[in-house]
């Protein structure tokens, strides 16, 4: 009884120190409530931790995503059917240049494989960004918008840059029923005061107009499935930059 006491007390302080030093986020469960996105991370900088899509049910992970990683943004948006996915994740601290990317997944009974997309055109850049000569840091962003009750995907492809601002254009992917993947459109987003607000001089905030930019899209959250839909934040009119504090 003594040796069965000891190892209850061991177990136990074995699930203290490990629900002491991580923390586990689930979140973005499909339409069909069977898959969810399951984050597990350090509650210490640099707060590490590994990311895949699991199983409601059992917890079982069936599509591993990320991997030792410190997390900045993530979402999975998923097709009106569940059969299909997009993951979106801040892989800035693993590019040369920065930047957000998505990868899709098909659904094939209790698993998931990658769709491979196809090569997406870049944003049409201003004039001035070919005539600026500046070390200004570059970001480039695909994000998944929509999925369509045609099974298409709308993808926002941007280019942000301190010094001449953004670019950004809307991309629909299709599939076929092999699940190949297929560029049905694309249409340049015009300028818009968001584009204005990105040429404001840094040093009258504290930080540079695109972090803040990206915070009122966010408004804070990491897991963006969770968050209010972008359009309540900014409408590329007036009222995103009173959620922001700007007015």
């Amino acid at each position: 009884m003594k040796l069965i006491g000891f190892i209850v007390a061991l177990l136990g302080s074995s699930c203290i120190v490990v629900c002491a030093n991580a923390r586990e986020v689930i979140s973005c469960k499909s339409p069909d409530g069977k898959f969810a996105l399951r984050h597990v991370h350090e509650e210490k900088q640099p707060y590490a931790g590994d990311t895949a899509i699991i199983e409601v049910a059992t917890g079982k992970t069936v599509a591993p995503l990320d991997s030792n990683w410190s997390i900045g943004q993530l979402k999975l948006l998923w097709s009106r059917d569940s059969q299909r996915v997009s993951y979106f994740a801040d892989n800035s601290h693993s590019t040369e240049n920065g930047g957000y990317s998505t990868r899709v997944f098909f659904r094939n009974g209790s698993a998931f494989n990658e769709i491979k997309l196809p090569e997406l055109p870049s944003p049409q850049l201003p004039p001035k960004a070919a005539s600026t000569e500046s070390d200004a840091h570059t970001t480039r962003r695909v994000e998944p918008m929509e999925w369509l009750k045609t099974g298409d995907l709308i993808l926002e492809s941007e280019v942000l840059n301190d010094a001449w601002g953004r670019a950004a254009s809307k991309i629909t992917v299709g599939f076929d029923p092999e699940n190949r993947a297929s560029i049905r459109s694309v249409e340049h987003e015009k300028v818009s005061i968001v584009d204005y607000f990105l040429l404001l001089p840094a040093n009258r905030f504290e930080g540079p107009p695109s972090v803040w930019l990206r915070h009122t899209r966010t408004g804070g959250h990491a897991y963006l499935c969770e968050a209010e839909p972008r359009e309540k934040n900014i409408d590329e009119k007036l009222r995103w930059r009173r959620s922001a504090g700007f007015i």
